[in-house]
């Protein structure tokens, strides 16, 4: 089977890059009692994403039928931040049926980590990077998902991809996270300071009800900012994101009818 990196072409436009600290004074009067979820804030000045397109394929799924599109969670508009050296990617697969799925990152140097190969499962999917494959910190990072619909025709293949930059924790974020152990407010905090993945990654591993909604409305914030981004690749993620989220409602609200 064909590996997705092969996919990835031209990373000679990354390179190492220092990130300033970010100040978050505004954070520190964050009122931790609030059941206000999501709130993702871009970071200022964040990194433009390459003028890449980020899909091959325009059907909905393998099966070209679904309501969602293959779609991996991140922005497009921007790059997303991590402060994170084994970030977490989340992916979303609106098939029911079981398909091989491939995951690799590449960064600047053109090396990769070892792509991840398992078998899809219908919804969010996530992998956090292991710690024998960390990414290293002020770099870039490309990140891929491809969906094998058919091992016999590589071209029939879904792919996805998003960037990542991985920045040193600023001080007083730490400092306020080290008050903090609830994750949906560990998130909100995230989501404030301008780092995407962290806000996400600490709602969507979990199965409770107020993590999914912190992670609902971190799409639906996402969501509404790509929408609003002049950028084609941006637009297309942000309905891809409006799509998911109409089929998540659909979804929670079949699952209370029943109960």
């Amino acid at each position: 089977m064909q590996r997705p990196y092969r996919y990835i072409l031209d990373f000679a436009q990354y390179f190492t890059t220092g990130v300033g600290l970010l100040s978050l004074g505004s954070l520190l009067s964050l009122t931790m009692a609030s059941t206000v979820w999501g709130g993702y804030t871009p970071p200022p000045n964040p990194s433009a994403p390459s003028d890449r397109g980020y899909t091959a394929g325009t059907r909905n799924g393998c099966a070209g039928n679904e309501q969602a599109a293959l779609t991996v969670i991140a922005p497009h508009s921007h790059i997303g931040r991590t402060t994170s050296t084994r970030p977490t990617l989340t992916w979303f697969v609106p098939d029911q049926t079981t398909y091989p799925l491939e995951l690799a990152v590449v960064g600047s140097s053109e090396k990769h980590t070892t792509p991840m190969i398992k078998e899809s499962i219908s919804g969010f999917g996530h992998w956090t990077i292991p710690e024998k494959q960390s990414l290293a910190k002020n770099h870039k990072y490309r990140w891929q998902v491809v969906l094998v619909c058919n091992q016999n025709r590589p071209s029939t293949s879904l792919v996805v991809e998003a960037e990542i930059e991985v920045v040193e924790m600023p001080p007083d974020l730490a400092s306020a996270l080290a008050t903090v152990s609830e994750p949906v407010m560990r998130s909100q905090l995230y989501a404030k300071a301008g780092f995407w993945y962290d806000a996400f990654a600490e709602v969507i591993t979990l199965k409770d009800v107020a993590a999914r909604d912190a992670a609902l409305a971190l799409l639906k914030d996402l969501s509404t900012q790509e929408l609003a981004h002049p950028s084609q690749p941006s637009i297309q993620q942000g309905q891809r994101l409006q799509q998911i989220l109409q089929t998540q409602s659909s979804k929670a609200t079949a699952n209370s009818q029943s109960k």
